[in-house]
């Protein structure tokens, strides 16, 4: 029964990163028609914010299944401690970045804390996962993306 739980949620976080991968990749190259379209042109300026808020899905959605998982077993306390960790971690990373970049400094707030908060549960479930390293490649090749759409903009 772990056995299948393990291969479950293997399969589970590694088909979603890849629909994400792809996903922020098609919205990062037409990002800036998205902004104009859905809010117009005043909103221009936003679209590196909106750069790192769209891409703490790939990190949002490791920490959101493991969260379940652990929740799932009994291991409230434990989903709590990484929950407490992430928003201890957005706010004090926001107030540093929010006085002096603003609505881009929020959004990379929020990925450095959702960032984080995937790569320690995938350090906590290395033993309960198959890939462990196959997920944290994921995680780093989300950031390279990130990183390299910001330079484009």
């Amino acid at each position: 029964n772990l056995e299948k739980i393990k291969f479950f949620l293997s399969k589970i976080i590694n088909y979603l990163n890849f629909l994400f991968l792809f996903l922020l990749i098609l919205i990062f190259s037409f990002s800036s028609k998205i902004i104009f379209l859905i809010f117009g042109k005043d909103y221009l300026p936003a679209i590196k914010a909106f750069l790192f808020v769209i891409g703490s899905i790939i990190p949002a959605s490791i920490g959101y299944i493991f969260g379940y998982y652990l929740t799932g077993t009994g291991k409230m306390w434990l989903a709590t401690f990484f929950n407490g960790l992430w928003f201890f971690l957005l706010v004090g990373v926001f107030f540093l970045f929010n006085y002096k970049w603003g609505a881009l400094g929020a959004g990379i707030s929020f990925y450095i804390a959702y960032f984080f908060q995937a790569f320690l549960m995938i350090i906590y479930f290395r033993n309960l996962l198959k890939k462990p390293l196959f997920i944290l490649k994921i995680l780093i090749l989300n950031l390279i993306v990130i990183i390299i759409f910001y330079k484009l903009l």
